[in-house]
């Protein structure tokens, strides 16, 4: 049993994985917005294989962000405003 799509996937809330095989093909994404968070949960006996992008929604500055010490990532990862 498998899950079948074409194009890119952007999911809002939880990607919830009970059994099969889930293939991302590196196009979904996990968006988070200004009142939920894109997040993976326990995929109790399936197979999750390939990559996944999981967005995160800064609040107003990214001053706050720096100040919790992850300043050094900042070469990994791609900041949009909005």
């Amino acid at each position: 049993m498998g899950y079948s799509y074409s194009g890119a996937q952007n999911i809002h809330g939880i990607l919830d994985l009970d059994q099969g095989t889930f293939t991302s093909g590196g196009l979904v994404t996990l968006i988070s917005d200004a009142t939920s968070t894109g997040q993976m949960d326990d995929i109790g006996s399936a197979t999750f294989s390939g990559d996944l992008t999981v967005q995160r929604r800064i609040a107003k500055t990214f001053q706050s962000f720096v100040s919790l010490g992850f300043s050094g990532f900042r070469d990994n990862i791609s900041f949009l405003a909005g």
